[in-house]
């Protein structure tokens, strides 16, 4: 699935989602490049799979730049939302 048509999708419009700003997860160094949306999304999936030990084939990650989907209300994002479905 494209970012677009997550952002378009019912999953968006129906999950529940806790959302957590990036100046909270990701320590930035001196001279180090910003991380890209996909390698955060990568970083905190394997990091949730490790951690809690969940299912790798049940848990996704789907980077979505710095643009959360309209259904959030917010305009722009710098961090990461989780979504738990049951």
């Amino acid at each position: 699935m494209s970012d677009e048509q997550y952002r378009k999708s019912d999953f968006v419009k129906k999950s529940m989602r806790i959302w957590a700003p990036a100046a909270k997860l990701f320590r930035r160094e001196h001279g180090q490049e910003d991380r890209t949306s996909e390698q955060r999304a990568t970083l905190v999936r394997d990091y949730l799979i490790q951690r809690l030990s969940l299912k790798p084939e049940l848990t996704g990650a789907m980077p979505l730049s710095d643009r959360p989907p309209e259904q959030t209300g917010d305009t722009a994002w710098d961090g990461i939302s989780l979504v738990l479905l049951p």
